[in-house]
């Protein structure tokens, strides 16, 4: 069998779009929160602030079209549905869970930096 060796340096690889699609402060947050435990729609919405009910939406089917994600749906009234991560998306979370504690740990470096630049 050949192997096939993609290159996120060359525009049309399509690992390029699957960076693109992971570097999204939304997927980043929404699968570290997912690491966690299963949450409900409405769960990662109030935990999640700022992000509206559509990009919400949009968000998690991107990531369950991409397998970081499983969408669990259950035949009840009113309707109830999970979400959860898969072995890839725990194997991504790890990633996001390090680079979130980077940004807190550093936000009061990079604003004094910010706030100290001249053009």
């Amino acid at each position: 069998m050949n192997e096939i060796n993609f290159d996120v340096y060359n525009e049309n690889c399509p690992s390029r779009k699957l960076l693109e699609m992971i570097s999204d402060k939304w997927t980043i947050l929404i699968i570290a929160k997912l690491s966690q435990r299963t949450y409900r729609f409405g769960e990662l919405k109030r935990e999640t602030g700022g992000i509206s009910q559509k990009v919400l939406t949009q968000t998690l089917r991107a990531l369950e079209k991409n397998g970081f994600i499983l969408r669990q749906q259950y035949p009840v009234l009113p309707l109830r549905v999970e979400y959860s991560l898969t072995p890839l998306g725990t194997s991504l979370s790890t990633i996001f869970i390090s680079i979130t504690a980077w940004a807190e740990q550093h936000i009061e470096e990079i604003i004094q930096a910010q706030q100290s630049y001249q053009l």
